[in-house]
């Protein structure tokens, strides 16, 4: 048997993301010092490939759509964002890519 489908799509963005300002907290004064210029550090590039997938079925005034939709298909988990601040959790991931998600539904018309 085989499936004509009506719509398909994919996409694939990148990107690249920078890591805040690295600084050190002093501890007598309220005051931030540089210790690397800015954009020095970077985080790993955000490549993640998404999914979707339709076909509509229709007769006498009834239509539905059923629609498969497949998000982060390569479960990629890279990191969004790091601590920058000098210290024992520095450079830590604080924020990473969320796993693969499927969603499915289901349009009708009427």
């Amino acid at each position: 048997m085989h499936l004509k489908l009506s719509s398909a799509s994919a996409v694939v963005p990148s990107s690249a993301v920078t890591v805040g300002a690295n600084t050190v907290a002093l501890t007598q004064v309220s005051q931030s010092v540089r210790m690397v210029p800015r954009g020095t550090d970077r985080l790993p590039d955000v490549n993640i490939v998404d999914l979707s997938v339709k076909k509509r079925f229709g007769s006498a005034g009834l239509a539905f759509e059923p629609i498969m939709e497949v998000f982060n298909v390569m479960n990629a988990n890279t990191i969004l964002g790091a601590v920058s601040v000098l210290g024992p959790a520095y450079n830590r991931p604080n924020n990473i890519l969320g796993g693969r998600l499927l969603k499915l539904g289901l349009n009708l018309d009427f």
